[in-house]
């Protein structure tokens, strides 16, 4: 599905899963400013602070969804016109969070997308690699784009972390 401007998506349903960091804040806000009606799904969401902002706003949906969870994405896939995806994490806290997270939650959105019929955009960790610094903290350019070229990989992925949460 190609988008030539904000007016061709115009009264779209969106589910985004993710939604709740950096970038899915900002994807939301510009979002409910055109008045697109979205579908989130987050962890802890009756409980979650900073998804109150959006508690009087009638163009959200907010789903408690554990990850899991694949019936409530197919039920909301039935209401809505397009998926964002922007689930990631950084640290695991459980051995294999990093792995359902990257690989198998992508895998089975793809195959619930394809059952369906919801157009689906590939991707590959080849173009995460490339976009995302945090797989490259080796790549001599980063290291010395902050000033750190000879020093060991945990304390540039430290750096990395730091300039993107102070942003």
């Amino acid at each position: 599905m190609k988008v030539k401007s904000v007016a061709s998506i115009k009264n779209k349903k969106i589910l985004i899963l993710g939604g709740t960091g950096f970038l899915g804040n900002k994807l939301i806000s510009s979002l409910l400013n055109d008045n697109l009606q979205i579908y989130l799904l987050a962890r802890n969401s009756r409980t979650r602070k900073d998804l109150q902002k959006y508690n009087s706003n009638i163009n959200i949906k907010i789903f408690d969804w554990i990850g899991t969870d694949s019936k409530i994405i197919e039920k909301i896939l039935k209401e809505v016109n397009c998926v964002i995806n922007l689930c990631g994490i950084l640290y695991e806290n459980r051995a294999g969070d990093f792995d359902r997270v990257h690989s198998e939650l992508p895998s089975l959105l793809g195959e619930l997308c394809l059952k369906n019929k919801k157009p689906t955009i590939p991707s590959t960790i080849a173009d995460e690699i490339k976009a995302n610094i945090f797989f490259r903290v080796n790549d001599p350019d980063v290291k010395k784009a902050i000033n750190l070229e000879n020093s060991p990989d945990i304390e540039i992925f430290t750096k990395l972390r730091d300039l993107k949460d102070n942003f």
